[in-house]
């Protein structure tokens, strides 16, 4: 398949431990790494990974490029970014006691002109792909509701799509009905309104209410208790975890889930089980590293040790 990724507002992620992390005060933290990032990007890394071609697009500033051209030279990755002037922001993550707290901060400014560019360029995606996947958050510039226009537009040229964004995006952008959506537990109470989400069937009858309006599947992450994959057709939910060794990092684990279980699932034709099963292993092997640094040997060694089931919702 020919898959296409969307990163507007990409960043360099600097990640980091500490054993707690005090508010107020001078806190001692190890570097892990520092590297260009965004979940469109992370998701394409792991495409590729996965052996899949892949085209990555979005905005990225001139001003520290270079450091994401050398991903996509040394990954592979087709890049159709469109550079704009300033800096491409750098968001700062950083794990204690098995938590990570995220430090994002605002990046350039995308100007009409520039959006009006980019949604030019996507008129011809519904031709040259077969998947493209919209992931992360909008920069300054563009709002909920652009995004949203622009999304329906998408729909209506016939482009098969993924939705894995948060807050007034995800909540606008699910009625242009993308194919699949990815959220977490917090994201999915977004969508909630103002309904509770207790429990985990809670939330999957919810995720179940957004397949018939919205969307064909809900990939719906739940961090230690592993994903679960929620479908218009059929009424089973399924479900997969795999116990997690140790917590280095959780910076990119939803992304290699999303991008794992679309591998497995459109790409390979696997079954659902079995795509969710891979797509869980390769979400914790990142978990217990500081990056997409896995290798299939080892996917290969953790497949049998995934706790999976399916069950029907009680209504």
């Amino acid at each position: 398949m020919r898959f296409l990724t969307v990163t507007l507002n990409p960043a360099i992620d600097l990640v980091g431990k500490t054993e707690t992390l005090r508010i107020g005060d001078v806190n001692s933290i190890k570097t892990l790494s520092q590297h260009p990032a965004g979940k469109g990007i992370n998701v394409a890394q792991v495409l590729r990974k996965l052996g899949v071609p892949v085209t990555a697009t979005g905005f990225l500033g001139w001003e520290n490029v270079g450091a994401f051209q050398q991903l996509f030279q040394e990954e592979q990755i087709n890049d159709e970014f469109i550079y704009i002037d300033g800096q491409t922001r750098t968001n700062i993550k950083i794990t204690s006691n098995d938590d990570t707290t995220d430090l994002n901060f605002t990046g350039f400014y995308v100007s009409p002109e520039q959006w009006a560019l980019f949604c030019d360029r996507s008129q011809d995606w519904h031709e040259r792909f077969d998947c493209v996947l919209i992931c992360g958050s909008l920069p300054q510039g563009i709002s909920a509701e652009m995004f949203t226009q622009w999304c329906h537009q998408l729909t209506q040229q016939g482009v098969h799509w993924v939705l894995d964004t948060s807050k007034s995006a995800l909540k606008l952008a699910i009625t242009a009905k993308p194919i699949l959506i990815k959220p977490n537990s917090e994201e999915l109470q977004v969508l909630a309104g103002n309904t509770k989400l207790t429990t985990i069937k809670d939330q999957c009858r919810l995720a179940k209410e957004l397949c018939q309006e919205y969307t064909q599947y809900v990939l719906l992450s739940s961090g230690d208790k592993g994903a679960y994959l929620i479908s218009r057709h059929n009424d089973e939910i399924y479900h997969a975890v795999l116990p997690c060794r140790k917590v280095v990092s959780t910076t990119g684990a939803g992304d290699s889930l999303l991008a794992s279980f679309i591998t497995f699932f459109l790409d390979k034709h696997e079954d659902i089980d079995v795509a969710l099963k891979h797509a869980v292993v390769i979400a914790t092997l990142v978990v217990e590293s500081s990056g997409i640094d896995w290798q299939p040997e080892d996917v290969k060694d953790r497949l049998p040790l995934v706790q999976s089931s399916h069950f029907l919702l009680n209504y």
